[in-house]
């Protein structure tokens, strides 16, 4: 009868050892699947940025393109200012000049007038007796 008893303790403790082995078992499978769908899922999120990431990269690239070929085309715009300021101011030398050679013959044509009406003048006087 102890021998039995014996046995049944043995049977009841082999029993509760086992689905609780079995309760570990599934609980440790379901933190593994969890672990694994997490690890999933960073791996994507870790994924997405850094296409985002190359996304940026490629859009900054272009943008410094753009800004360097607009920086050359101001500069292309400022040299063609920058000659034509220096026409416009050699324009406006010329005209100075122009001018000033104008106002100088408009003076001698002026005095040649004068000198000739002087001369007209002096003519009829010495022909009267």
């Amino acid at each position: 009868m102890q021998k039995n008893h014996l046995q049944s303790k043995i049977l009841i403790i082999s029993v509760i050892l086992v689905i609780g082995s079995a309760v570990m078992a599934m609980s440790s499978n379901q933190t593994a699947g969890k672990i694994k769908q997490e690890l999933e899922q960073e791996r994507y999120k870790r994924m997405v940025a850094e296409e985002g990431l190359t996304k940026t990269q490629s859009r900054i690239s272009s943008l410094e393109s753009e800004l360097t070929t607009a920086k050359d085309k101001i500069q292309s715009v400022q040299a063609i200012l920058a000659t034509g300021k220096e026409e416009n101011s050699d324009l406006k030398t010329e005209l100075e000049n122009v001018s000033k050679a104008k106002m100088a013959l408009e003076k001698k044509i002026e005095e040649l007038k004068n000198t000739q009406v002087a001369a007209a003048a002096a003519v009829p006087e010495q022909g009267q007796p």
